[in-house]
């Protein structure tokens, strides 16, 4: 019995370097194989995104689904295996794997393919409408029941029933038990290859890791398993020790809620003290666990603890309520104050446009991450139903129209691109817009400090995003200017966002003649359009937003003007924007 395990490609990319992390999931099902007595030379694990940068010489932000689906074939053909298992870790990878899983099933017609991972787990029974060709997914926590899974099928002869959902064998234990994951089953030289060249990147490529899983809290926006499960904490420092002896310095602990108990906390930085590991690391976790226990944030610092992404969400009281967070608005100050005075770096997550929120509350959103809750930085997600909560199970009495009608609408389910769903006082636009907003706001190009002026010019009443700008989702990685129309024939999608940056940087060449600086023309075009569109929702003058150009690209205020204008117009011809009446 031959078993491959996958982990899949993904389209879109939001930085320059590709997060080539660990398949810890992965590592982890193979250990569990092996402890169960299968020979480890009959388990392979392939991880496409690596193999696309070292085998194919690729960058895989550039790289296509073509490029990942031809070494698939070639692994499938060569490894001959029975059994094939893939991921699916997000709603954004379900095109790249449903085009991986086509391609198995014509290069091997009688490989049983299964699937886990967050999707299946959430989705369930819908996950075989979405990909047919899937023959068996697994629910929840996998270990066990993937075990028993390829354990009966050697035995029967792969006797099983298509389309079966297999339950995870956890029920409601509260511990967390899986051997030290298989990472030897992986290459790892290439992942220190480029953990090596990271640089400023570093946080990218590092190792995930858990204390536990699931989380107890009732937020209705939140899908997470309710039922805590807890890994012994000599586990996780075997966990540690490997990695770190492999020359990883910084970690990522994916729990829900970091610190939901003080008590094991305590006992993993103590354990993380005593080892004196080299390591830096960080987490997410809730306010009100934090302001409990203040001891433990020095403890935790000393432990190597950098940055805590805080779940802030909203910003009132009221709506704090609404969504069922269970916190008090001065619990997210407090917090905050508390790590930022001991050192550790405050990630404010904030979701915006939930469905019982109104414009004022963004309003007020904005106003208090700047003025109030100050964080190191924020991350903003545009509200999305998730299902097993209410939003989702029960949209329609929230009055949310959910839009997945194509398997390329799954990309939108990432929380930074397209919204999904409108909600009573948010069209899909106005999400948009919003987004945007926080983003410039909070991480523009320039400086990383908020852009106090900008804030309150779209906190005026009066000045709501006046401009409406055509279906245009864009992106800036920090190399290129990425940007899609969603109203574009099919194929022009999110898998070929780079190669329209780079067809609109072509149109621009003749923008600059006489260019003689240091950087490459193109990566200044692209800066210059993705400054442009992002600054151009009706609240900027065109001499505004020249004098933001001139900060970046080398030219004088009124020929970036002349610029602007004339990349405006381009804009228009590709129906990017539309010019508002005077």
């Amino acid at each position: 019995m031959k078993i491959l395990l996958i982990n899949p490609p993904y389209k879109v990319y939001y930085t320059t370097k590709t997060q080539l992390f660990l398949p810890r999931n992965l590592a982890i099902l193979g250990a569990c194989l092996i402890e169960a007595g299968i020979d480890e030379k009959d388990i392979s694990i392939l991880d496409l995104p690596i193999e696309i940068q070292s085998r194919k010489n690729i960058p895989e932000e550039l790289a296509s689904i073509d490029d990942s689906i031809e070494l698939l074939i070639e692994k499938v053909k060569m490894f001959n295996p029975d059994v094939v298992g893939i991921g699916i870790h997000a709603a954004p990878f379900i095109p790249d794997v449903s085009d991986c899983v086509n391609a198995i099933r014509k290069t091997k017609s009688d490989v049983i393919i299964t699937t886990g991972g967050i999707i299946p787990s959430i989705f369930k029974q819908k996950i075989f409408e979405i990909i047919p060709e899937i023959d068996v997914a697994f629910e929840g926590d996998a270990e066990k029941s993937f075990v028993q899974f390829i354990q009966s099928i050697d035995s029967s002869k792969k006797n099983y029933s298509k389309h079966t959902i297999v339950p995870s064998l956890s029920g409601s234990s509260k511990k967390l038990k899986y051997p030290l994951p298989a990472y030897h089953l992986l290459s790892l030289d290439l992942y220190r290859k480029y953990y090596a060249t990271a640089g400023e990147f570093e946080e990218q490529f590092a190792p995930h890791l858990e204390v536990m899983r699931g989380c107890p809290y009732q937020c209705n926006f939140c899908g997470v398993e309710r039922n805590v499960r807890i890994r012994e904490i000599e586990d996780v420092i075997k966990e540690i020790d490997f990695l770190s002896n492999l020359g990883y310095k910084k970690l990522y602990f994916c729990d829900e809620t970091f610190t939901l108990y003080a008590d094991i906390t305590e006992k993993l930085c103590k354990a993380i003290i005593d080892h004196n590991y080299d390591i830096s690391w960080r987490c997410v976790t809730r306010s009100d666990s934090i302001n409990k226990h203040p001891e433990l944030v020095k403890l935790m610092k000393e432990a190597g603890c950098y940055e805590i992404g805080l779940g802030i969400e909203v910003g009132s009281q009221e709506m704090l309520d609404k969504i069922k967070k269970g916190l008090k608005i001065d619990n997210q100050i407090e917090a905050t104050r508390l790590l930022q005075k001991n050192g550790i770096g405050v990630n404010a997550l904030v979701i915006l446009c939930n469905p019982q929120e109104k414009h004022s509350d963004i309003r007020r959103t904005f106003e208090f991450v700047a003025n109030q809750l100050k964080p190191t930085t924020s991350q903003v997600f545009i509200f999305h139903p998730v299902p097993s909560t209410p939003y989702f199970d029960s949209g329609s009495t929230f009055g949310i129209d959910t839009h997945v009608n194509t398997i390329q609408d799954w990309y939108k389910w990432d929380h930074t691109g397209e919204p999904v769903s409108g909600t009573p006082n948010f069209s899909r636009e106005d999400m948009l817009k919003y987004y945007f907003a926080y983003n410039h706001a909070f991480h523009t190009v320039i400086d990383s400090e908020p852009d106090h002026e900008y804030l309150e010019r779209i906190l005026n009443p009066q000045n709501i995003f006046p401009r409406r700008k055509l279906d245009v989702v864009f992106q800036w990685n920090g190399k290129e200017a990425f940007f899609y129309n969603p109203s574009y024939p099919e194929g022009i999608y999110d898998g070929n966002i780079y190669l329209n940056s780079r067809k609109l940087s072509a149109l621009t060449n003749d923008l600059f003649p006489d260019y003689k600086g240091e950087k490459p023309l193109e990566e200044i075009s692209d800066k210059l359009f993705y400054e442009v569109l992002l600054h151009c929702n009706g609240d900027l003058s065109i001499r505004e937003i020249a004098e933001i150009i001139t900060l970046l690209i080398p030219v004088i205020s009124d020929e970036a003007s002349k610029i602007v204008n004339e990349v405006l117009r381009r804009f228009e011809m590709l129906n990017l924007i539309y010019r508002l009446d005077d």
